[in-house]
């Protein structure tokens, strides 16, 4: 047997030695395809001097985390495709059923419009919303006249009532100061 350093090549199956040469094992996580034998040549004997087709030797697979994880999302993937699949088919169906206008008939079912119709048919729309907004604006505009004379009238009378009040006052006092003039 060889070492390289710390390590010593033990066979792969276990087995002590037989006169065989122990298989060497490759490191963790690389993997090499089947690979034949060295050709024989005459006199090495490692082989038939028949000149038969070499043997194909597969070489040991070691599992490694990787591998498995790669195992894993062979089979994981598809089968959340399917069930995803599955789910969105299950729910476009109950959809479908749900929708009462699906099964109706071509006259039952309401008509689409075509883009001439949907323009005139915005086109009135706007018309009348712009009409409305007029009309609205001419209220609130009358509304606030009105609201305005209302508050023009009620600030008049009170500015006549006050002058009154004020002008009596002063009718008062000169009447007042008339007597006293007299009265001195």
């Amino acid at each position: 047997m060889r070492s390289h350093g710390n390590m010593s090549m033990a066979p792969a199956n276990g087995g002590g030695g037989g006169g065989a040469a122990p298989a060497q094992r490759s490191p963790s996580g690389t993997g090499h395809p089947a690979v034949p034998p060295a050709p024989s040549s005459p006199g090495d004997g490692r082989g038939d001097d028949t000149g038969s087709a070499p043997v194909m030797v597969p070489m040991p697979v070691v599992l490694t985390w990787g591998t498995i994880l790669k195992f894993a999302a062979a089979i994981v993937v598809p089968l959340l495709a399917g069930t995803s699949f599955a789910i969105y088919f299950f729910h476009k169906t109950n959809i479908h059923m749900e929708d009462p206008t699906v099964h109706l008939t071509r006259g039952e079912r309401g008509k689409l419009e075509t883009k001439t119709e949907a323009a005139s048919a915005r086109k009135k729309l706007e018309k009348s919303i712009t009409k409305e907004f007029g009309l609205r604006t001419r209220e609130i505009k009358l509304d606030l006249s009105k609201q305005q004379r209302v508050q023009f009238k009620k600030l008049g009378k009170e500015l006549k009532l006050e002058q009154k009040t004020q002008l009596v006052k002063i009718l008062r006092e000169v009447k007042r100061a008339r007597r006293d003039i007299r009265n001195r």
